[in-house]
């Protein structure tokens, strides 16, 4: 037995027990009200919800309205949301993306992940 052995066979063993599914959707296939709705319900059901960018967007740090503007690409993890904003964490700071803004950019997804134990 080497010293990977033990590694592996927790691993193995961690898999058998915790279970992981994601689903992820382009956010310019749905409109303001199809990307609420779909953030409301994914939460409702328990799930954990990211937004990730691929593209160039603004983000706007919550508290000033200051605008962060991201050119590559990026995921955060959504923590609230306001009748045209979803508020993200960052890196600890949060902001806000415009429904609107999302969208209309092809490349914005949303992650659902659903984590489940066996």
């Amino acid at each position: 037995m080497n010293q990977f052995d033990h590694i592996d066979k927790y691993l193995k063993y961690k898999s058998d027990i915790i279970g992981c599914s994601q689903n992820i959707y382009n956010l310019s296939i749905l409109n303001e009200n199809g990307i609420k709705n779909m953030i409301i319900n994914a939460v409702k059901g328990g799930k954990s919800v990211s937004i990730s960018t691929y593209s160039s967007i603004d983000y706007f740090v919550l508290d000033t309205n200051a605008p962060y503007h991201v050119n590559e690409g990026h995921i955060v993890k959504i923590i609230g949301l306001d009748d045209d904003k979803v508020i993200v964490d960052s890196w600890g700071t949060k902001y806000y993306l415009n429904i609107s803004d999302l969208a209309e950019n092809s490349k914005a997804f949303i992650h659902i992940r659903d984590v489940t134990i066996n």
